[in-house]
């Protein structure tokens, strides 16, 4: 009967012991610790957790699925105007036209310019476009003097577009802005040739 009794004493003894293992001893046992690994010396709660991991266990972090997203490129197209250039004035999204250039103190539009004013003329017809002239000089000579050179310059091609090409006198505006606005250095040769000019700007009606 003792050795029963004894028997029944060590079971109850090595069950009550192997309950109470606790790994990392924040005094629950690891069959109830939901954080086994526990730092030392923190407070933890019944289930074994501090509240930051208590925390981080029910907050699932939300799966998100990654988009393609398509990518879209803003497409511009600019156009560049001279004597040898052929596009479709529909497809372009801005025109730059080179200038009419003049040889020094000279209003007179030189022939080799022709072949610009007429691609000028044909694309102002075509989109029903009004044209504005705007002349200009290099820095040699008065204010006076390169006024009315700079007006002088514009009024030519005006008329050239008119009388050769055909366009119609009202849909050109022209001006001469001397030598205000230059288009490069006037300090150089090359420069003060790039000034003398006449800007062409078309601006559609259609």
């Amino acid at each position: 009967m003792s050795r029963l009794v004894l028997g029944l004493w060590l079971i109850c003894v090595s069950a009550t012991a192997f309950a109470w293992i606790d790994t990392d001893k924040d005094g629950v046992p690891d069959k109830k610790d939901a954080c086994a690994n526990s730092p030392k010396d923190v407070i933890v709660q019944a289930n074994g957790c501090h509240q930051e991991a208590f925390l981080a266990q029910q907050i699932e972090t939300p799966k998100i699925e990654s988009v393609d997203i398509p990518q879209t490129e803003a497409i511009t197209t600019a156009c560049f105007l001279d004597e040898t250039s052929e596009f479709n004035f529909n497809e372009c999204d801005s025109i730059d036209i080179t200038p009419v250039y003049f040889e020094f103190a000279k209003s007179q539009v030189l022939q080799t310019q022709k072949p610009l004013l007429q691609k000028v003329a044909i694309m102002a017809q075509q989109h029903h476009g009004q044209l504005t002239l705007v002349g200009h000089t290099d820095i040699i000579g008065s204010e006076a003097f390169n006024q009315e050179l700079s007006l002088k310059r514009a009024k030519n091609v005006a008329q050239i577009l008119v009388s050769e090409y055909g366009l119609m006198a009202s849909d050109i505006d022209y001006y001469g802005m001397a030598s205000s606005v230059p288009a490069d250095d006037n300090t150089t040769a090359n420069g003060r040739q790039a000034n003398r000019r006449v800007e062409i700007t078309i601006t559609a009606n259609n």
